[in-house]
């Protein structure tokens, strides 16, 4: 499927006092279109989505885009089209907000949705869950007291519920 953006813009007032970091993501169009963001660009959203003190629906958005690039006072954040209904008015406004306050300056940020699948801070997150569950479901299937009573009373292990 073709690729479609939708952008919307606000911009934040806090005084200037810091410099700000360029991080550009690294588009990819293989046969399913995919962004992934520079390894910086997630790394870095990563670790400033933690500092932006934001909470509920605001943190649930930012953690669900990823960081195109931060170019002065532009911070543009690209949003997958499954999670478009989630951007509002006042979301972004908060995000504006909690992005002008850690760069110390008044802040334009763009967010972009986008039909590819993006790399953002939630996915990283599902995907870490989803690599600790497999390897402690493989530890209990491995353990020896479990083998034996799977043998003994011709049972199975109902992974599902672990």
């Amino acid at each position: 499927p073709a690729n479609t953006t939708h952008s919307i813009t606000h911009v934040a007032t806090t005084p200037p006092t810091q410099t700000t970091t360029t991080a550009k993501a690294a588009v990819k169009l293989p046969t399913k279109p995919i962004i992934a963001a520079a390894a910086s660009g997630l790394a870095e959203w990563s670790s400033i989505l933690p500092t932006l003190g934001l909470t509920g629906m605001a943190y649930a958005l930012a953690s669900n885009c990823t960081l195109a690039s931060v170019s002065g006072n532009r911070v543009k954040l690209l949003l997958t089209a499954s999670h478009q209904p989630m951007l509002n008015a006042k979301l972004k406004e908060r995000l504006t907000e909690a992005l002008g306050k850690h760069y110390g300056q008044e802040i334009q940020l763009e967010i972009e949705t986008s039909t590819a699948e993006l790399a953002t801070p939630a996915k990283q997150q599902q995907s870490q869950q989803a690599k600790k569950l497999e390897s402690a479901t493989q530890s209990i299937l491995q353990d020896p007291k479990v083998k034996k009573l799977v043998e003994m009373y011709d049972a199975t292990v109902e992974v599902s519920l672990i």
